[in-house]
């Protein structure tokens, strides 16, 4: 992923906070499989998670991969349970 900013980078002006941005998107894809225990309730928090999860469904619907469109749905069922427990128990 650095390899591939850094070069486009040489070719056409991308701004800094853009590949920050974009760099942050890429990093969570790598965190999004691993869930197990606080990491998930971590991940949820993170300012970028939303685009993450985005990126990881266009992935899934794109790739049409089973075990891409599983971890998708795993984490939009985790975001409606964190917020329904987050609401009605206010945790």
């Amino acid at each position: 992923m650095n390899d591939i900013l850094d070069e486009q980078c040489r070719t056409i002006a991308i701004p800094k906070r853009i590949t920050t941005t974009m760099r942050d998107i890429w990093q969570l894809q790598q965190r999004l499989p691993k869930r197990q225990g606080r990491r998930a309730n971590k991940l949820l928090e993170h300012p970028k998670f939303r685009a993450a999860f985005d990126l990881l469904e266009l992935r899934a619907n794109v790739q049409r991969n089973p075990d891409l469109e599983a971890l998708a749905a795993w984490w939009a069922d985790f975001q409606v349970f964190k917020q329904y427990t987050t609401t009605l128990y206010g945790l």
